[in-house]
Formats: C-alpha cells, structure tokens, sequence
C-alpha cells in the first residue's frame, strides 16, 4: 500500500505530468508529420524542412502549457 501511494505520488508530480505531456505531444506531431509524407510522397523531398517544420509549431505549442504548468513549482506556490 505505501509502495503503490509512493509511485502514485510520483507519477501525479508536475515534472512527470509535464514529461508526459511532451512525450504524447511530440508523438502526435511527429504522428502527423509521418502521415502527411505517407499520404502525399511528394513530401519526401522536403523532409529535413517538415522537422523544423515540426519542432517550430512544437516548441511553442509544449513550451507555454509547460511553463504556466511549472511556474507554480518553480516559484514555490507564488
């Protein structure tokens, strides 16, 4: 019972939810980035630029959930 409250404790953390939350995001972005070269090949050719393309829309899309999910950890509950 203590062990499953301490893993439970754990995995509810806001660094572990925060984790999480990039895991599934970048997963489905890079989900969408695969399927948009699948369905159209032509794609293909540019697919260093569909990256950056990726991380560009990525990075802001993580970056401010992530920083107001944080903000109260990092500043103590302020």
């Amino acid at each position: 019972d203590d062990v499953s409250d301490a893993v439970t404790r754990w995995y509810e953390s806001q660094p572990v939810q925060v984790f999480v939350y990039f895991c599934v995001l970048y997963h489905a972005f890079n989900g969408l980035r695969v399927l948009a070269e699948d369905c159209w090949p032509p794609l293909l050719r540019y697919h260093r630029e569909l990256i950056w393309l990726q991380w560009a829309v990525f990075v802001p899309v993580f970056g401010v959930p992530a920083y107001f999910l944080l903000q109260s950890l990092v500043l103590g509950g302020a």
